[in-house]
Order: structure tokens, then C-alpha cells, then sequence
């Protein structure tokens, strides 16, 4: 008897978890998401970006990372990323860095044109990264 009542609960107590799985996983993440374009930005250049990222990374880490940036630069190169979403990387001073920008949304974009681009700061790499992003 006791065998019976510890396999319902566990069979319980699995099937309240896969329920839980389900709804985080296709509804409450879907829908809770931030907006960017909502979002007040802090504005700065893709030179003074990289430049804070690379004399101090924590300084940087605490004043950007994972805050809206408005970022403005030129553009050096113009990729696609596994979703076939573009990232468009902005030109620094520093001939080997960029800051990359994933944007959200399917848009042409010409190399050495000066844009300005909000998102999100993910971090930093070799290059700053920039996720969400929007074209101002």
C-alpha cells in the first residue's frame, strides 16, 4: 500500500513540474520579454564604448551590462547570425574591435553609413555586445 502512495505522489509531483516546464517555457517566457525601444537609453559612441569595456571591464560591467545603450558609430561590416537575424558591427578606434549589434529585426543596413542603434549590453568579449537591437 505505502509502494502505491509513493509512486501516485511521484507521479503527481511529476506531472505538476511538467506542467510548470510547459508554461514557462511557452507562454511566460514568450511574453515577458523587455522592450528596448521603451527603455531609457544611455547614450554614448561605439569609441567611448569599447574604450570604458577596455581600461575597466568592471567599472564598464556596472555602468552598461545588461542596461539599454544607444549607440552610434560606423558601420564596418554587416553579418547574419544563425537565426538569420543581422549583426551589424560599428567601428572603433581600436582596428581589431567593434561593438556587434544583433538586431531584432530584418533590416538593410550599408557599410560605412553612421547609424545609431539601442539595445541591450550583454558584455564584453573581444568585441562589446549588443543584443535586441533596434535602428534609431
Amino acid at each position: 500500500m505505502k509502494a502505491k502512495k509513493v509512486i501516485l505522489y511521484i507521479m503527481l509531483l511529476s506531472f505538476i513540474g511538467a506542467v510548470g516546464a510547459w508554461y514557462y517555457g511557452f507562454v511566460y517566457s514568450k511574453n515577458n520579454h523587455r522592450d528596448v525601444q521603451k527603455e531609457t537609453a544611455i547614450q554614448v559612441s561605439a569609441n567611448e564604448l569599447n574604450t570604458a569595456f577596455v581600461n575597466d571591464e568592471n567599472a564598464a560591467n556596472t555602468t552598461y551590462l545588461d542596461k539599454a545603450v544607444e549607440v552610434h558609430g560606423t558601420v564596418s561590416e554587416v553579418t547574419t547570425n544563425q537565426d538569420g537575424f543581422p549583426i551589424v558591427s560599428l567601428s572603433t578606434d581600436d582596428m581589431f574591435a567593434t561593438i556587434d549589434c544583433t538586431l531584432k529585426e530584418q533590416k538593410t543596413v550599408e557599410v560605412g553609413s553612421i547609424v545609431t542603434i539601442k539595445g541591450i549590453c550583454i558584455g564584453y568579449t573581444s568585441n562589446v555586445k549588443i543584443k535586441d537591437a533596434y535602428l534609431k
